[in-house]
This record gives C-alpha cells, sequence and structure tokens, in this order.
C-alpha cells in the first residue's frame, strides 16, 4: 500500500511534468482531492524530542523498551502512533545474526565421573507485570546434579556473569569445562577471556539438544 506522502510527491510531480491540474490527477489516480490537500495537525515533536533522549541514553535497545520506559514515566502516548513515529525517525534496526560456533568447541554430553569436572549454566526467563524482562541464571555441577548458584535479575551482561562465577570458584574450585550455548553473555569477549585466564574450558552444546 502507498502512503499518502508518496502519493503526494507522485501526483506533484506528474502535475509538473505534463502541465496537467493536480485535481485532474486525483481523479485519473481516484484519490480524492481532499486527501491530496490534507495536512495533519497532529504535533509529535515530543515524542521526536523523547526519542532522541532515549537514543542518546540507550542507543542499542528497541521500540518496545523505549515504549514500556515511556509508559513507566507517565506518558500516555499510544503504541501505534509511537511505532510511526519510530519508523518514520529511522530507529528501526536490524537482527543481530547469531554467532555461529565451531564444531570443534560443540562437546557430546557425557557424565562427568567427578565433581568440579563439568559445569552447566543457562538462562530461565520470565515477563513481569510491567513488561519488563526478568531472568535466572542457573549453574550446576554435571557430576552429581547439584545446583551452584540460582540467582535472578532483570539485566545480566556478561561482567555479571564472570563475577558470579568468580564467587562460585572462589567458594568450590576451578572447574575443568563450563559448558553453555552460544547466547551473547556466553560468545563475549569479557567471558572468554576470565575463561582463559582461570584455565577453563568452555564448551558448547550442539544445536538443537539443550537437553
Amino acid at each position: 500500500m502507498v502512503k499518502p506522502s508518496v502519493r503526494r510527491t507522485i501526483i506533484t510531480q506528474k502535475s509538473k511534468q505534463h502541465s496537467i491540474g493536480k485535481g485532474r490527477i486525483c481523479n485519473l489516480l481516484n484519490w480524492s482531492r481532499s486527501s491530496f490537500y490534507y495536512k495533519s495537525i497532529i504535533d509529535d515533536s515530543s515524542i521526536i524530542k523523547k526519542y532522541e533522549e532515549l537514543v542518546e541514553k540507550l542507543p542499542n535497545r528497541g521500540f518496545e523498551e523505549y515504549y514500556y520506559r515511556t509508559r513507566r514515566e507517565g506518558y500516555t502516548w499510544g503504541w501505534n502512533r509511537m511505532l510511526r513515529v519510530y519508523r518514520e525517525q529511522g530507529l528501526v534496526k536490524r537482527p543481530k545474526k547469531r554467532k555461529r560456533i565451531p564444531e570443534e568447541l560443540r562437546k557430546p554430553l557425557q557424565q562427568p565421573v567427578t565433581v568440579n569436572e563439568v559445569w552447566s549454566m543457562d538462562f530461565m526467563s520470565d515477563t513481569l507485570s510491567d513488561g519488563r524482562p526478568f531472568r535466572v541464571l542457573n549453574v550446576i555441577d554435571d557430576n552429581n546434579r547439584e545446583c551452584l548458584l540460582s540467582v535472578g535479575s532483570v539485566s545480566f551482561p556478561s561482567q555479571r556473569v564472570t563475577r558470579h562465577l568468580a564467587e562460585l570458584v572462589e567458594y568450590y574450585g576451578k572447574p575443568k569445562y563450563i559448558r553453555t550455548d552460544n547466547g551473547p553473555e556466553y560468545t563475549s569477549k569479557e567471558y572468554r577471556q576470565w575463561c582463559a585466564s582461570n584455565g577453563i574450558t568452555n564448551i558448547y552444546s550442539k544445536p538443537g539438544r539443550p537437553m
């Protein structure tokens, strides 16, 4: 479907090109003259200004994060209106492609014969009543299935993950391996550097086989 702004541009160009009245071109295109001459009285300047503040403060967040944040701050702009302005400002970002893990780093699941040989780590996710995501980081020992850590937060950057792992290492000692999926927290530079500096090999589960 062609947007009204695009139609107006086409009609204006054809009118100048062929020296034909805009009203006649509207009739040929089966588009009303009132629609052509209509000018929106909606003022989106306040939304645009708010987006500029959010983009400067949180440049890597998407529309939903911006929307729920403005709602929590007391603004009552509707979803569709904010989404329209979001798109018009060119703020839509392409989704990031997930990094593919080399096959040699993926190991089949085998039960270790001793404790502190292999730890497995993963997240459980849910959503709070206000729309914010909530995650729980779980770490278990693959030998005896003991839960070494289960802690929740609304945000888990890689620095926080490595901080919790450092506390576990101080209490339980170092494992030989830590098994994870290929989520961004586990493929980040900080996490890989932490494993290397502690002499821990990070291994990844095979795709489609989380069990």
